[in-house]
Formats: structure tokens, sequence, C-alpha cells
């Protein structure tokens, strides 16, 4: 009996917190930006240790709709590069080699996620999300920095991936107000490719997949303020 009291007096106060922490307002809308790390994966190929993860960044703009206590649906549009580096080796006629020439595969996508959000705290709030994304390729490139007497050179092969990918978003972070209309969030935030992007057969039947760990910081206002209810 004791321990059925106790149990049910844990379940109370949790309820109570979360109703002092409710969310005033309905409506935040914001830009967010930051680097990320960013690689590929699904085959042998991309597993070799000339082949590396990259620097990408992500940039967007985001809408997220509150509910009453610590619910939030989230959702935006991105512009995010990922893509991988590749170290190779280039020589002379007689195959000495020379030195060393690094190339990017730069992946330029639209994203856009629904993301489900919970967030903990009263004036600065702790938060997770995730949900899923779809992402639009809209240009891919390989860029090979120059060496030797070669300049830097650009390969277009966007027509070699598909257009479309899918994925799951999931990151974790922290909100600070700054006043009543607006704050600051910090968040943590990996984008894992689920489809094949592939748009040719892949080296023993394998994948092309994309995978991003971006670090975000954000910008929000505020609208939708609720009346606050009697003390």
């Amino acid at each position: 009996m004791n321990q059925s009291k106790l149990i049910a007096g844990i379940i109370f106060a949790c309820l109570l917190t979360l109703k002092l922490h409710g969310q005033e307002n309905q409506l935040n809308i914001g830009i967010e930006t930051g680097p990320g790390i960013t690689l590929l994966h699904g085959n042998e190929i991309l597993r070799h240790p000339d082949l590396m993860p990259r620097l990408g960044y992500a940039a967007g703009v985001a809408a997220q709709y509150n509910f009453k206590y610590f619910f939030s649906i989230k959702t935006g549009l991105y512009y995010e590069l990922k893509g991988e580096k590749i170290k190779s080796q280039y020589t002379d006629v007689n195959g000495t080699q020379l030195g060393t020439v690094y190339s990017h595969l730069n992946f330029n996508y639209l994203i856009i996620p629904v993301l489900a959000k919970v967030s903990f705290g009263k004036r600065t709030k702790f938060f997770i999300q995730g949900g899923p994304y779809v992402g639009f390729l809209f240009r891919e490139g390989e860029e090979e920095d120059a060496w030797g007497n070669y300049p830097k050179t650009i390969y277009i092969l966007t027509s070699e991936f598909k257009l479309e990918d899918v994925g799951l978003s999931v990151g974790a972070g922290v909100e600070i107000p700054i006043n009543e209309r607006f704050g600051i969030t910090i968040e943590e935030r990996n984008n894992i490719g689920l489809l094949n992007i592939a748009g040719h057969p892949v080296y023993h039947n394998g994948t092309i997949q994309t995978f991003s760990a971006n670090f975000l910081l954000g910008v929000i206002y505020k609208l939708g303020f609720r009346a606050k209810a009697a003390k």
C-alpha cells in the first residue's frame, strides 16, 4: 500500500510539474544554421580509409506549433551540404608519387523534416526531438583541389544519383529565452538517410546512403500567446 501511494505521488508530482511548465505561446518561427560532419556509407568502397567524413553545414527557416504543455510539432525548409572527402595520390609519368590531392563530394539538398518535440524546464528548456525528413537533391558535384600545374576542377554529377532521399532526423538541445518574444536555440541534430541514393548499381549490391551530424544555432520569435490562467 505504501509503495502504491509513493508511485501515485510521483505520478501526480510529474503531472503537476508539466502543468506548471506549460508553454505560453502557440507558435514559434525562426532561423537555424551551423556546421556539421557528413559522410556516405552503405558499401565496401565507402569504407576505404582514403574516403573520410568532411565538413558540411545546414541553414534554414523553421516553424513550431506548441501544444499546451511540453509537446510540439516542428517543421522547416533547410539547405544542407552533405558528402564525403576523398584522398588521392598523384604521380609523374614514371609512377613516382609526387603528393596528395583531396576531392570533395558535394551533395546539395533541400531538406523538409517533420519533428515531434518534447521540452523540459520552465524558462530555459531542454528538448529532444525526432521524426522523418524528405530531401531533394538539386546539385551534386565532385570538387578536386588544385595540384601540380592543374587548377581546381569541378565535375557536375547530379544525373548519377536519385533526386529524392528519405531519412530519420533526431536531435537534442536547449532553448534559452532572451525576452518574452525572442530566444536562442542550440542543438545537435543527426540526419540519417534511409534510401539508396545511387542512380546505378553499386559494387557488390551495395548502397549509397547519407549521414550528417549538424550543430545548429537558432533564433526564434514567439507568436500567439495564450491567456494566462488565474492563480
